[in-house]
């Protein structure tokens, strides 16, 4: 993996660009991540309209273009707790393609407004989504993302067989012939206090985000406490407890870092002293972990992240876990870049295998000391 700090861009927030070389025959990828400035966190209603419709197409590439390059797929783009992330993989075309896509996205948007499709709640919506007591207009929502542009930091990586450098050096041409605007843009007015979606569910996170040492033994306890049949959760949360329909553990991304969640949805309201119970119960089983366990955890990590394996300890967003395929890799080395470290799945799976039993379980126990946060449908 390679990294540049384009400086020379003259506006506030300059990003970062990485890439990340691969065979031939790969087509070009690219993943963006783009931290969401504190003070917007009243103006989300307008940054996730805008981050709907800028994949839509741009002044470099309509929308019909961007379906041919990347094989009616198109431009894949959320927003986290305090991120925007958007990826694309173009199966045809040029790397330039690739990065003008990107450069376009970003500073050549055209957010032309469309109809707004039915609101459906999904499994992890809360995570993602808040819900405003007013639509934003036109003008804030184009706002919205010029603030965020001109605010937030910007890693951008692209991956594929290209030279290193040559992304650059694309990049580079692009803001000679497009420069970025320069006009400053007021943080758009807010839009009335962010409410969660219309679900049941409950998450419990282990306080600050992780440092990146400990991302190897959080991300065994996640996979043990809250992933597959045999998981701490699926046992007690919903087949003996019957407390929710869906319930999983995982890393999810934040500005700060990795953030260590454990998360259950329901048909109906979650009570929060059946969830006190669950975390009781929790606790015994990791006192209860064996070295069997844990080898059982570091082989589903090796899987996932050198193989195909099925279960993902990572959450990036509304499509659930991330896998050992190319855009899924650029997605979590533009999130590791974003946290000042590179992605090495090798590392990390040899990381992991070098833990003790007992620091497992010391992280797991340390996860769970801290409160659920709850949200109900229909609140009374």
């Amino acid at each position: 993996m390679i990294a540049f700090a384009f400086l020379s861009l003259a506006v506030a927030t300059a990003p970062e660009i990485h890439e990340v070389l691969g065979p031939e025959g790969s087509g070009f990828q690219f993943a963006a991540v783009i931290a969401i400035p504190p003070e917007m966190d009243d103006v989300r209603a307008a940054l996730q309209e805008a981050v709907r419709l800028f994949p839509d197409g741009t002044a470099l590439h309509r929308r019909r273009t961007i379906a041919e390059l990347t094989s009616g797929r198109g431009v894949q783009a959320w927003t986290t707790s305090d991120q925007v992330i958007f990826r694309a993989s173009l199966e045809s075309g040029s790397l330039t393609d690739a990065v003008t896509l990107a450069y376009g996205l970003i500073y050549r948007p055209l957010l032309e407004p469309r109809e707004k499709a039915e609101f459906s709640p999904g499994w992890y919506t809360p995570l993602w989504q808040r819900l405003s007591m007013r639509p934003p207009s036109d003008s804030e929502t184009r706002d919205a993302w010029r603030y965020l542009v001109r605010n937030g930091k910007i890693h951008i990586v692209f991956g594929g067989a290209f030279s290193p450098g040559q992304s650059l050096m694309v990049w580079k041409g692009l803001t000679d012939a497009e420069p970025p605007s320069l006009r400053a843009v007021d943080r758009p007015r807010p839009d009335g206090f962010p409410r969660f979606p219309a679900v049941n569910a409950a998450w419990l996170d282990s306080g600050a985000p992780i440092s990146t040492d400990s991302v190897p033994a959080a991300a065994i306890s996640a996979l043990l406490l809250g992933q597959g049949k045999s998981s701490v959760l699926y046992r007690i949360a919903r087949e003996e407890m019957g407390l929710c329909y869906r319930q999983e553990a995982f890393l999810w991304p934040t500005a700060g870092g990795w953030q260590p969640r454990i998360y259950l949805t329901s048909a109906d309201p979650i009570p929060v002293a059946k969830l006190e119970q669950l975390k009781e119960r929790m606790l015994a089983e990791v006192s209860s972990w064996n070295a069997a366990d844990v080898n059982r955890a570091q082989q589903m990590l090796a899987e996932n992240l050198l193989r195909n394996g099925v279960w993902s300890p990572w959450v990036v967003g509304p499509s659930g876990g991330t896998y050992n395929t190319a855009e899924d890799r650029l997605v979590l080395e533009a999130l590791s870049q974003s946290h000042g470290s590179a992605y090495d799945a090798t590392a990390l799976v040899n990381r992991s295998q070098a833990l003790s039993l007992e620091t497992i379980q010391s992280v797991a126990k340390s996860w769970l000391g801290h409160d659920w946060q709850v949200i109900t449908a229909n609140p009374k």
